[in-house]
């Protein structure tokens, strides 16, 4: 993040890494008792969900976070898009991530799934449509997706219509997705 030809002050200029600021969970619990943020009228019952995001294509740390998700008991997915990118597997992350918010596990011993969400992110709109607005390196990565995406496999046509069937945001019972940000 660059401002003025320097570092952004939030982000450290040795390695790149965001400073985050305290948690705010006492002016959280304020707005609470305050009333800002109205209570439900009646609890709706809702799944542990597991969010996945920003994968691009990266099938090792897909995995790594799917253990780690079942592990903690996760019967429904939600992914934030980006799931296409730099990564040298998107196909793969692509039907694995169909599977699950389709609200199937072929994994072992995993539990009954609950059909979840897969939103669209720019890297999907810059697949699916033009990537312009991407600098030269996004952009090739995404002309080498697109290629990798059509040159093999016999579910072709079901990978297009997944990718292409995402919306950019969604929402539930209880919350509001979105890749990036609601607007």
């Amino acid at each position: 993040m660059w401002s003025g030809g320097r570092m952004h002050p939030r982000y450290c200029a040795g390695d790149g890494r965001r400073l985050l600021p305290a948690p705010r969970s006492l002016a959280i619990i304020l707005a609470l008792v305050r009333g800002r943020h109205a209570r439900p009228e009646r609890l709706v019952p809702y799944p542990l969900t597991a969010l996945i995001s920003d994968l691009h294509g990266n099938w090792p740390a897909l995995q790594t976070a799917l253990a780690d998700a079942r592990a903690r008991g996760a019967t429904r997915y939600v992914c934030l898009g980006d799931v296409v990118g730099y990564g040298a597997r998107p196909r793969d992350c692509v039907l694995l991530v169909m599977e699950l918010v389709a609200g199937r596990d072929a994994t072992p011993g995993a539990p009954a799934l609950v059909p979840g969400i897969c939103l669209r992110g720019n890297h999907e709109d810059g697949l699916l449509g033009v990537a312009e607005d991407f600098n030269p390196k996004a952009r090739a990565a995404i002309d080498w997706t697109r290629d990798e995406l059509t040159r093999r496999g016999a579910d072709n046509d079901a990978v297009w219509e997944f990718l292409d069937a995402c919306s950019p945001w969604a929402e539930d019972e209880l919350a509001m997705y979105a890749h990036g940000s609601p607007r």
